[in-house]
């Protein structure tokens, strides 16, 4: 973490910890970015958010944070004010609204993703696809598991691998989208 602080020029008001991560809040300085308020998150293991900066710099802002920095297990991110969460919204019963404003960021992330081929690629950031997710359906076979029924997993099986093919527009998604995820800044919503 150090290294990413010194190097990234933050200096850091405070921090705290999650099980995956440690989340330090603070600011840029001392150069052209001096006080720019910022969120450096480090995650502690390889996993599915070890390359969570190059997946969040190709959305560009679009509905997420900006990200000015990343390396493989760290992104600087742009720190949004006051930072409430959608979740709050959603539990002072104005469930209707918050699912609109989510389905609002929705559509401004909607990124086409490259494909093989492609004469002119959109995004070429690449991460789990949702045929990578497939292969857990072998995994779950493979245990001899028997809690779900063999039959039961290979139609799931199947119908997952006939929806993940007609797949005309690959989409980058959010991997964790959900109402605590999603946070309302002063100057940008």
């Amino acid at each position: 973490m150090l290294d990413h602080l010194r190097n990234w020029g933050v200096v850091v008001d405070n921090t705290f910890e999650t099980e995956s991560s440690v989340i330090a809040f603070g600011s840029r300085g001392p150069d052209s970015f001096e006080g720019q308020p910022v969120v450096l998150k480090i995650i502690k293991r390889e996993g599915d958010e070890w390359r969570s900066g190059e997946i969040l710099r190709a959305f560009d802002g679009n509905g997420l944070a900006r990200v000015f920095e990343h390396a493989p297990g760290a992104v600087l991110l742009e720190r949004l004010r006051p930072g409430n969460s959608l979740a709050e919204i959603a539990l002072s019963g104005r469930d209707e609204e918050a699912t609109n404003i989510l389905a609002d960021i929705i559509q401004q992330f909607s990124i086409q993703m490259s494909r093989p081929g492609d004469e002119t690629p959109t995004v070429q950031a690449t991460g789990v696809t949702v045929w990578d997710w497939a292969k857990a359906f072998e995994g779950y076979i493979a245990t001899g598991d028997d809690q779900v029924p063999k039959q039961l997993v290979e139609s799931a099986r199947r119908l997952y691998s006939s929806l993940c093919a007609s797949q005309r527009e690959p989409r980058l998604l959010h991997g964790d989208l959900q109402h605590y995820n999603v946070l309302f800044d002063s100057e940008r919503g």
